[in-house]
């Protein structure tokens, strides 16, 4: 079972970097880059889940409440960017881009 797991581990984003290279030798420039974004939103979300776990451990052995976790929840969230295809950085959750 464990070795089931490593395999998935270190194959996790295989199909997204296959598409990525797959998408650049056709010419399809567009495509490549929405899967790359969806590659590098996953990984993010992925980060900021274990940060928020992370807070929740915290939080709870110190007998808060679980408001004070969505709040913290919420200020990453407000935070979450990644880059895009020219290096700026994006906010996630804004309807247009704002490049800073």
């Amino acid at each position: 079972m464990e070795e089931k797991l490593n395999y998935i581990h270190q194959h996790e984003w295989d199909a997204h970097q296959l598409s990525i290279e797959q998408c650049k030798s056709l010419g399809n420039q567009q495509a490549a880059y929405f899967v790359q974004r969806d590659l590098t939103f996953r990984k993010d979300v992925i980060i900021y889940f274990i940060l928020i776990l992370y807070l929740f451990f915290i939080i709870n052995s110190m007998n808060q409440s679980f408001v004070l976790i969505l709040n913290h929840l919420l200020n990453l969230l407000e935070q979450l960017t990644v880059v895009d295809q020219y290096g700026f950085q994006v906010k996630l959750n804004n309807d247009k881009k704002k490049r800073f």
